[in-house]
């Protein structure tokens, strides 16, 4: 009787700086018995790493993550013998079009278990034929086709909490507080508390709309109502809603040039 040779697991990565949202693919992921998650990262130096050492069939990619994103990453693993790369993003304003035509998938987040699964059997199905000349000429076009010009700018902002996930839409904004790791985003719904960096922030934000005015502040152009002198040199900038927020003599002369602009 002829034996029939184990078919070798499919080694899966998964990088995002979101626990949540790594939560939520390890949850998924774990029932499938065709996998083998190998490692997790969260931030794109460790996924270069990761993806060197263990050489992983399946890598499900984050897009937006400080110190590298994952168009950085794709773009440096777009060799001879890249994995199967699955785009997983709360931003639907990186190229999706192009990137719908030349990469395997992307997957929106917050994704639904039929979605991610979807995806999956789409992943496996790549990960087992492997056509790797194909493969690595698709991830080339996508990643060519996603470079900078033209930038789009943060359209949303996905606030991950437990059991759900909230999306606060960038023109919502009135004013952003940091917050250590955090960024406070100051709407007319409320305060919403999102993990990731003031600097990470303002260069996503689109800056003919937002504009840094103090170290741990950003404010949104068209919220400036007046910016007021004050003693000793200080100003205030007074939004429409009458929050009073300092300015930072930095940054007087660039809020003054965002307002004349706008």
């Amino acid at each position: 009787m002829t034996q029939t040779t184990p078919t070798p697991p499919i080694r899966t990565l998964l990088v995002d700086d979101e626990p949540l949202a790594l939560s939520s693919l390890r949850a998924v992921l774990s029932h499938d018995p065709e996998l083998e998650v190998v490692g997790e990262c969260t931030d794109g130096p460790a996924a270069l790493s990761a993806i060197a050492a263990l050489r992983p069939d399946l890598v499900f990619l984050d897009i937006e993550m400080p110190g590298m994103d994952g168009l950085e990453v794709a773009r440096r693993i777009a060799g001879e013998s890249p994995p199967v790369v699955v785009f997983v993003t709360a931003y639907d304003d990186f190229a999706l079009d192009a990137f719908e035509a030349h990469a395997l998938d992307y997957v929106l987040k917050p994704f639904t278990d039929r979605r991610l699964l979807q995806s999956l059997r789409r992943a496996k199905a790549a990960a087992r034929s492997r056509n790797l000349e194909d493969l690595s000429g698709r991830l080339l076009e996508f990643v060519r086709a996603a470079a900078p010009p033209p930038r789009r700018h943060l359209q949303r902002v996905v606030i991950q909490e437990p059991g759900r996930a909230r999306i606060v839409m960038a023109d919502e904004i009135d004013w952003i507080g940091g917050a250590k790791n955090y960024a406070e985003l100051h709407t007319a719904r409320g305060v919403f508390l999102h993990r990731q960096s003031m600097d990470a922030l303002e260069q996503a934000l689109d800056p003919s709309a937002f504009v840094r005015i103090h170290r741990s502040t950003i404010v949104r152009v068209d919220r400036v109502l007046e910016v007021i002198a004050e003693a000793g040199g200080r100003r205030l900038a007074v939004l429409r809603d009458r929050t009073r927020l300092k300015v930072s003599r930095t940054y007087v002369e660039r809020l003054m040039t965002a307002l004349v602009g706008s």
